[in-house]
Parts: structure tokens; sequence; C-alpha cells
């Protein structure tokens, strides 16, 4: 599929060739009201996504929001193909608000099309009917789930059926005591999550430690155990998002502003430019507060 396709991770590879191929060519005409070359060339094209999780729901109408509303470009086509239904890992709701988004949106959603094959401008994919369908695209990109790395069945360390390593309560290999995993890399025995940030983030805490723990004799490692319920929240472009945590749902531009307050204090701890970006739009607020 890599010949054919862009994909999404590592993700600022995919940012650099998403980048040249929105902007890369000189403007006909040289007016500054002209669209550059290739952003003309998107114009009555198919671009063809393939994953229905979050990354790739939340890509899908991302990339919606960019080139139809922000760039305008005219009869462009998006299709979000997906192996089983859209955010299987969510809530019934979740599907339920996605499902009507896009339809809103006019984004064609493709549910249970298992990809067999990508050609040249072309996926091959069996339906839900396990009729073997072609269809065209102008551009694809590829998000599915996360995926081990191939060294890791190799490593001698005991891994899940998926090739996950797998790790106890103390995010301790089962097979060697002596290493440790956490975050997508992981799956805690007795315990399967879905590879999301929410969980990764919480285990840097406790991994610290019993690495500290183990190296000064092992004894009393900290138990970890990830939480059952948990708040996601799906942004779906135009500053508006989903949540969901639990069997219960939410939207709204209200749900975005929380997103975005979330992510944005999430990133100042490690990057100075954000986290100066949110003290000034903070200043601001108070002076217009005044």
């Amino acid at each position: 599929a890599e010949q054919y396709t862009t994909t999404v991770k590592p993700i600022d590879r995919f940012v650099s060739r998403f980048d040249e191929l929105l902007v890369a060519g000189s403007l006909d005409g040289g007016g500054k009201s002209e669209k550059p070359r290739r952003m003309r060339d998107l114009e009555d094209a198919t671009i063809a996504l393939v994953g229905g999780g979050a990354g790739g729901t939340e890509l899908c109408l991302a990339l919606h929001h960019r080139l139809s509303t922000v760039e305008k470009i005219r009869g462009l086509q998006i299709v979000l193909y997906t192996r089983g239904v859209i955010l299987s890992s969510q809530n019934t709701y979740a599907r339920r608000a996605m499902r009507d988004i896009f339809k809103r949106r006019n984004i064609r959603l493709v549910e249970n099309a298992h990809v067999l094959e990508v050609l040249e401008g072309k996926l091959r994919f069996e339906d839900s009917k396990k009729a073997v369908v072609e269809e065209s695209f102008d551009h694809c990109l590829w998000c599915t789930n996360a995926s081990p790395a191939s060294w890791l069945k190799n490593s001698g360390l005991e891994v899940d059926s998926k090739g996950f390593v797998l790790v106890n309560e103390y995010l301790q290999s089962v097979s060697h005591p002596d290493v440790f995993a956490a975050g997508d890399c992981a799956t805690i025995r007795g315990h399967p999550r879905p590879k999301a940030g929410v969980f990764a983030v919480r285990q840097g805490a406790p991994l610290m430690e019993n690495i500290s723990r183990k190296l000064q004799g092992g004894l009393n490692l900290r138990n970890y155990t990830p939480q059952v319920k948990y708040l996601s929240l799906i942004s779906v472009g135009n500053k508006y998002a989903v949540g969901l945590r639990g069997g219960f749902g939410f939207q709204g531009e209200w749900v975005w502003k929380l997103k975005n307050w979330i992510d944005t204090k999430w990133m100042a701890k490690y990057t100075t430019e954000v986290r100066d970006s949110l003290l000034m739009m903070t200043n601001q607020n108070a002076k217009a507060g005044e």
C-alpha cells in the first residue's frame, strides 16, 4: 500500500507530504486570488482515506473542513473506508453522531470494507456482502490502527496475539522482568485497552517510578491499572467536536473549546511557543474583561 498511498504515521512525514500536495507549484497568472496549481488540481478529485478509528475519522473531517470550507475546492469528494464500523471501539452514540455528520457534510462512508490491495489510483476491497469491489481515487491517505514494530516478535519478549509487548500491572515484561514497556507498544495482561494517548500519558509516572525502584532492588513496585471509563473528544472541523464517556455522548462548539483547552494546556508543558501563546491569550482575555 505504501507505494500508492500517503501514510499518516509518522505524523511529521505526513505533514510535509500534505503541504506539498496542497501548495507546491507556482501560481498560474500570478494573481494573489489564484489558488496554487496543485490546489486547483484537487478540483473534482477523489481523496480516499483508509481507517475508521478516532484518528482516521478526525483526519477525514479535518480534511473536509480545510479543503471544502477553507480552501473552497469545487467538486471534491472525500471517502472514508473502514474495515468494520466507524469508531468500533467507541459507544453507539459516537457511531450514530459520526454517520450523521458525514451525511450532512456529503462525505461518503464505506463501512465493513476489507481492503485487499491498493493499486495505482485504485482501491480493491471486499464489501459487507463479500463481493470484491474496485474504486478509483486521486489521492489515498492511510490511517489505520496502531501496529507493533516488526522487530518485537523476534525480540524474545512475550507478545500478545497482535504482536504488542505483554506486560503485567507494573508495566514489566511478563517474560523478561528487567524490561519495561508502556504506551502503544504494550498490552497490559488482563486489562486490554484501545491504543490511545489517554492511557499512554498516565503510564509515564508509574513507569518512571518502577524503573527507579527496580534499579534499587526491585521491591514494592507500583501497581498500575488503566481506567475503564475515559473521556474521548473528537474534533469534527469548524470548531465543533463530539465528546464521549462511558455509554454517554455530547457534542457542540463548547466541546471543541474544551478539547482545545485540554490539548493546548498539555502541549504547553513541552513547547515554549505554545506556552507563550497560551499566556498571551490569557492576558488578552483578562484585558478584554477589564
